[in-house]
């Protein structure tokens, strides 16, 4: 399954803890809430698009392997000035290598893969490649998942009589 993702890929980040209160006493349990304003619309967009890309093709189940590139619009610095901006500078990076975290972005966008039913849990991936690159001028930021089934076979050599 392919899935493409316009938008900007945002990181799980950590949570805020805070005690609840009822009626101005606590009532001893913790809310956590996400400390990023990013990442609920970023899982939504991922969630979508996974659901549009899905149809009607029912919940992978096993082991799944996931593809995945995150695409991010390069900083303004990057370019040159005047009648050269639309060159890049000489030391302008090739790919990110800075914020946000490859791992953190590989959780949110997980976890709305999971909220799409895409597969029944995120325990179900063995295998993640993922990548963050900087989008051309013609390309959108966001990111190109692609999702597929491993097949569950065991190689086994086979013997050598001698």
């Amino acid at each position: 399954m392919n899935i493409t993702i316009v938008g900007t890929p945002a990181p799980q980040g950590s949570k805020k803890g805070f005690a609840i209160k009822r009626k101005g006493v606590y009532t001893g349990k913790v809310a956590q809430v996400e400390s990023s304003k990013k990442v609920k619309p970023w899982r939504q967009d991922v969630k979508q698009a996974a659901l549009d890309a899905r149809g009607v093709t029912p919940v992978m189940t096993g082991d799944v392997r996931v593809y995945v590139t995150f695409w991010f619009a390069r900083p303004r610095r990057h370019y040159r000035t005047g009648r050269n901006s639309h060159l890049l500078r000489a030391l302008a990076p090739v790919r990110p290598c800075g914020r946000p975290d490859l791992d953190k972005l590989v959780r949110s966008t997980c976890d709305g893969l999971g909220e799409a039913c895409v597969f029944g849990d995120d325990a179900q991936i063995s295998d993640i490649h993922a990548s963050k690159r900087y989008a051309t001028p013609q390309q959108f930021p966001g990111a190109s998942i692609t999702v597929e089934c491993v097949p569950n076979v065991v190689d086994v050599p086979e013997l050598v009589a001698s």
